[in-house]
């Protein structure tokens, strides 16, 4: 019995050893991660295009074929030897090598590996290389006796003489796997199915081009741009802004023309709309003249109209292409564009600008390459979690010439992106697909395609599968009231991080009703402040930090004015239960009355502590007595003079609500303050 099981041990062992082996060995598949050398690199493109890095990592342009400036193309067509020496991050054993020929391929004559001593070894030779008939690109395989060195480099050498036209190499891989290195789309991970795109119809959709779909956050509005329409301001060649509402039933209005002073006879187009809807972002810099220049601009709604776009201002701005994109973040603190600059890595690339006090921008930053490619990436989108960024690229491998990608933000430098993934064929087809934008709850993405259209370039509708969604957020719309005459109010409203205090964005109310809308991401628990010059704000707290789906929420903002006799409560208080220490995220609700206080030096206000009716009554008078001089002292701790401020406790003996409902005991535990002096 003993011996046996020790043969099954032994043998479980073996069995385990080989396992590990194989997998080992199949897992061992590199593709080359620096340039050792080359003979030449083509003198066309711009930056890195067609330069011999882009044969790094793994396939650009297949399983799709043709000329790219995603890969390694040598300067002369027809010039003769032409070779790239490579290396890979690990040195190891192989039995394959893959290269990617995506244009003219059969031009290879040599393959040489080479060791960690810099030992080469013949791998391949062809002596009569030529054309590969009917075919414009194709991966190469070569295999192989597994090695008894470790491959550190492989040097490719090129017969170009051969194959007549460029000669382009897009990534080389070795494995130690008899199983084909393969060119894949990096496709999201997803068995769902995935509901095939809709056309809007003759209601959205013209015979003319029918460009960049802005949908508003909340849903309602879809604004988009008509190129060469009889009904726009000059229909022979000029783009004008239209727009569309969204009834409940998800029915779409005629389209209107936005008019005046949006459009006017130059080309116009809105990339941004902020959920408040008072803030558009539009293409190109608006001149008093009527004319147009490179750039940016915003127009504020007032009400009842749009106002004379005005020029966003961002530190060393300039771009090189003659196209450019541009997207506002819902929050109004960070501007994504793709631009042509100095540092851009091949065309047009992501960068990203951030909102400084002043209200003008940051120069742009470029966004990184794990974003940005040799080739243009165009239509950034960046979703209300302000995390999920969707773009355009024909520099990945994908389906057609323009593609549809998402990625993620890792961190808060905004440099740090996953992967790209490309949506797949259910969303991207053969042609070229772009502009996506998504209401605040992901349902749906509206997007350019030219597959299936009425005219020329149309706007489709598709229903999001849960895995192209972006993370949840909330949509928390209100008024902003007089707290005495209850009439609608004009103010801004700052939503910030209860925890440390940080602003982490902004919004307007609406100068006739005093509505507000704005979209925040999970992960917080939120102080949501107005602010309006002689009144004071009673803020209101929204925790999302267990958020799991998209909900709407409303929250309705009462203005106090600053006058004698008049009472404000301080909302984001908060103590441990029967205690009067103040915990921390309290700090943000207070340092907003310390700083009104700073800007009144004669305000004199007294501090009044309340509870509910739970508990003795002599008890409850001391704890309010104690909370209230807990918010005195944080004052005075912030360079308040002490003769400013009083304080009461007051118990149970005013309360705000009647009942014994737990709702009605939350509005009666306050604390508040009185004005004495102004």
């Amino acid at each position: 019995m003993q011996s046996t099981a020790s043969g099954k041990l032994v043998f479980f062992c073996l069995v385990s050893i080989f396992c590990l082996m194989t997998i080992e060995i199949s897992a061992q598949s590199q593709w080359a991660s620096s340039v050792i050398g080359y003979s030449s690199v083509s003198a066309s493109g711009t930056k890195k295009q067609y330069q011999p890095e882009q044969v790094l990592g793994k396939p650009n342009k297949l399983p799709a074929t043709g000329s790219a400036t995603t890969a390694w193309s040598p300067l002369n067509d027809d010039g003769g030897t032409e070779y790239i020496h490579v290396a890979f991050t690990k040195a190891q054993k192989a039995q394959q090598i893959a290269v990617a020929e995506n244009f003219n391929p059969g031009s290879i004559a040599k393959i040489e590996g080479y060791d960690s001593l810099g030992t080469s070894y013949l791998i391949y030779e062809n002596s009569a290389p030529g054309a590969i008939l009917n075919t414009q690109g194709r991966m190469f395989h070569h295999f192989f006796p597994l090695t008894n060195y470790t491959v550190k480099s492989v040097k490719i050498t090129l017969n170009t003489l051969a194959v007549p036209g460029s000669n382009q190499l897009d990534a080389i891989g070795i494995s130690a796997s008899t199983d084909s290195l393969k060119a894949l789309i990096n496709l999201v991970k997803s068995t769902e199915t995935v509901e095939e795109k809709v056309n809007l119809g003759e209601t959205i959709n013209s015979a003319t081009d029918d460009l960049l779909p802005v949908i508003s956050p909340n849903g309602k509005t879809l604004y988009f741009t008509r190129q060469s329409h009889p009904d726009n301001t000059a229909p022979t060649s000029n783009q004008d802004i239209w727009f569309s509402s969204i009834n409940e039933k998800g029915e779409f209005s005629a389209a209107q023309n936005i008019g005046a002073p949006l459009n006017n006879s130059e080309n116009s187009a809105t990339t941004s709309i902020t959920p408040d809807g008072q803030r558009m972002l539009l293409l190109n810099v608006y001149n008093p003249d009527g004319t147009m220049e490179k750039g940016v601009s915003i127009s504020h709604f007032n009400g009842t109209t749009w106002g004379f776009p005005q020029k966003v201002i961002i530190d060393s701005f300039y771009n090189d292409n003659i196209y450019g994109e541009y997207i506002l973040s819902n929050s109004g603190r960070f501007l994504l564009m793709t631009l042509e600059r100095n540092d851009a890595v091949g065309s047009k690339d992501l960068y990203v600008s951030f909102i400084k006090p002043d209200g003008t921008w940051t120069a742009p930053k470029q966004m990184g390459k794990t974003l940005n490619s040799a080739e243009s990436e165009t239509s950034p989108f960046l979703c209300a979690d302000e995390r999920t960024l969707y773009f355009s690229s024909k520099g990945r491998s994908g389906f057609g010439s323009n593609d549809m990608f998402v990625t993620h933000r890792l961190d808060d430098t905004w440099l740090n992106w996953s992967e790209p993934e490309n949506l797949g064929n259910a969303i991207n087809t053969s042609g070229w697909d772009a502009y996506f934008s998504l209401p605040a709850n992901g349902e749906y993405a509206y997007y350019v395609s030219y597959s299936n259209s009425l005219g020329g370039a149309d706007i489709f509708r598709q229903k999001l599968p849960t895995w192209a969604k972006p993370t949840p957020v909330a949509l928390v719309n209100g008024q902003v009231l007089h707290a005495k005459t209850k009439q609608p109010m004009r103010a801004k409203i700052t939503y910030k991080n209860l925890t440390n205090g940080l602003i982490l964005g902004e919004g307007y109310s609406d100068s006739l009703t005093g509505k507000f809308e704005i979209a925040l991401p999970s992960g917080f628990k939120y102080a949501i402040v107005a602010d309006k010059n002689e009144f004071y704000s009673v803020n209101e707290t929204v925790d999302l930090t267990q958020l799991k789906a998209y909900k709407e929420l409303t929250k309705n903002i009462y203005m106090v004015p600053i006058e004698v006799g008049e009472t404000a409560r301080l909302n984001n208080l908060f103590f441990d239960f029967n205690k009067a220490v103040l915990k921390p995220e309290s700090f943000v609700e207070l340092d907003q009355l310390v700083q009104l206080m700073k800007q009144k030096p004669a305000l004199e206000i007294q501090i009044s502590g309340h509870t509910d009716d739970v508990g003795e009554v002599q008890y409850n008078i001391d704890l309010s007595l104690k909370r209230a001089k807990a918010v005195r002292d944080y004052l005075i701790s912030k360079g308040i003079a002490a003769n400013r401020i009083t304080h009461k406790g007051f118990g149970e003996s005013k309360p705000l609500a009647q009942g014994t409902s737990e709702e009605s005991r939350q509005l009666n535990r306050r604390v508040e303050f009185l004005v004495l002096k102004k």
